[in-house]
């Protein structure tokens, strides 16, 4: 290793069977920067976060290291080792997240299932644990390593947990970030039915509170507004349509109005036509309300769904 009172200088964190793992260090404007892979994206560290890649920092030339930083410099590197080499954790459990607190380092580490110590008190709804770990400065857009699960917020609102989104907003996390579905976090609180219609409320009203778009996922295949609808659950439509929810967007399922007709659902469409939605606007197929009640399938209200689009469609046509 080269002196750290004047130069910059890099060393191996550990070695394995494939290749070599680095942490390189380099005195910039911004401060010391670090990297534990020099084949990977920008480079960051306890001083802050460099815009140079990795190729431009092993072109640079090395500045001199300022003295007085010298031992700081290498107490922050030697604990960026001990955490990287220290054994993984097995398995997250509720007494041993709550044994690792406050230590964040720790607690930000993904067990052997990939999963994060916030992750997994989310989803077992360890609320108390959740609010520990936030205040003690765990990053609430901390990414998990399962597939298909990215975020504290993700999974809090797959499993309609309304006090940790409450918590996990509060925190800092974005409704609007990308979940890695197409849906986007109301269309998943909606089509959860192992849930009660009371959770649901509180999760949605703490989504849309903090700035999630009531229209959802604009490439998703329904609206939150036709989810609702289509559920029945009009206090909710109602609480989207306060929100901004259009009454006219449009999915691939149609829109709000038309796919109600499709699914005959009597009072939904009544609701929707008492609040503006009109009658004579056709789905992305070209097919009216009335068209689409008409071709439906289904047998039960499709006669009164059928007079009562007729008769909507009678008094737009007299009114123009």
């Amino acid at each position: 290793m080269s002196d750290p009172d004047t130069q910059g200088w890099s060393f191996p964190a550990h070695r394995s069977s494939c290749d070599d793992d680095w942490v390189y260090l380099t005195v910039t404007e911004s401060g010391v920067l670090w990297s534990g892979d020099l084949r990977s994206g920008p480079v960051a560290g306890p001083y802050g976060i460099g815009t140079q890649t990795h190729e431009e920092l092993l072109e640079a030339p090395l500045q001199p290291l300022p003295g007085d930083q010298a031992a700081e410099i290498r107490a922050a590197c030697e604990a960026f080792i001990a955490a990287r080499t220290r054994p993984p954790v097995l398995e997250w459990t509720e007494a041993g997240i709550a044994r690792e607190l406050p230590d964040v380092d720790s607690l930000e580490r993904c067990d052997t299932k990939g999963r994060t110590a916030l992750t997994l008190a989310v989803e077992w709804g360890w609320d108390d644990l959740v609010g520990r770990l936030l205040d003690a400065g765990v990053d609430p857009a901390q990414r998990d390593q399962t597939p298909g699960r990215p975020t504290a917020l993700w999974v809090a609102t797959h499993s309609v947990r309304p006090e940790a989104i409450a918590r996990l907003l509060e925190a800092g996390a974005d409704p609007q970030r990308d979940l890695g579905h197409r849906e986007g976090c109301l269309e998943w609180v909606l089509g959860s039915f192992h849930s009660d219609e009371a959770r649901r409320l509180g999760a949605l009203q703490a989504l849309l509170e903090a700035g999630a778009p009531a229209d959802g996922h604009p490439d998703a295949d329904a609206s939150p507004l036709m989810l609702a609808v289509d559920a029945g659950q009009l206090d909710i439509a109602q609480l989207l349509l306060d929100h901004g929810a259009g009454l006219e967007v449009a999915r691939r399922r149609g829109t709000p109005l038309t796919h109600a007709a499709g699914s005959l659902q009597l009072a939904g469409l009544r609701w929707l036509l008492e609040r503006g939605a009109r009658v004579d606007r056709p789905d992305p197929e070209g097919r009216t309300a009335l068209e689409r009640a008409r071709e439906s399938e289904c047998v039960t209200h499709k006669e009164a769904c059928v007079a009562l689009l007729e008769s909507w469609e009678a008094k737009a046509r007299s009114a123009d």
